[in-house]
C-alpha cells in the first residue's frame, strides 16, 4: 500500500515577529509529524521576519507574501 501523501497546511500570519503567538507556531513546529502534515507559513510584513530561520529549521517552508505594509496608506484600503 503506497504511503498517503502528508496533509498540506498553510499558517498565515501578519508577521513573524518575537512575538507570542508566533513563538507558538515555533513550538507547535517543533513538534509536528512530517510524514503526516506538510506545513508553510506565510507572512506579509517584511520586517516583522525574526522567526523565519527557527521556522524553516522546524521543517517549515516560509513564504513571504508582497504586498504593502500597515505603514502605507494605501494599503489599508485594500
Amino acid at each position: 500500500m503506497p504511503t498517503p501523501e502528508p496533509l498540506r497546511i498553510l499558517w498565515l500570519v501578519k508577521g513573524l515577529g518575537p512575538g507570542g503567538a508566533e513563538r507558538l507556531l515555533v513550538s507547535a513546529a517543533g513538534v509536528h509529524d512530517r510524514a503526516a502534515f506538510a506545513i508553510d507559513a506565510a507572512y506579509l510584513l517584511p520586517h516583522k521576519d525574526h522567526l523565519v530561520t527557527e521556522l524553516t529549521a522546524a521543517g517549515v517552508t516560509v513564504h513571504r507574501l508582497s504586498g504593502r505594509g500597515q505603514r502605507d496608506p494605501a494599503g489599508r484600503w485594500r
